[in-house]
């Protein structure tokens, strides 16, 4: 019978051996996360050209009145 250290330290040898093992799937699955923002620079884009044509298009309305 394994005492409370000796189980401690085969729970946690246990627990990192899993993660070890699962380290490079999770690493794929975040990292594929972390780079797929093309969507969001296109989407920033698209928004600033709306708001800097509707701010010319007012500044020319105050001139042309």
């Amino acid at each position: 019978m394994a005492t409370d250290n000796e189980y401690r330290h085969i729970e946690t040898e246990r627990r990192l051996q899993w993660l070890e093992e699962h380290y490079s799937q999770f690493n794929s699955e975040f990292g594929e996360v972390k780079t797929d923002v093309k969507w969001l620079v296109k989407f920033y884009w698209v928004i600033m050209g709306t708001s800097t044509g509707a701010f010319i298009t007012a500044v020319f309305n105050l001139i042309i009145k």
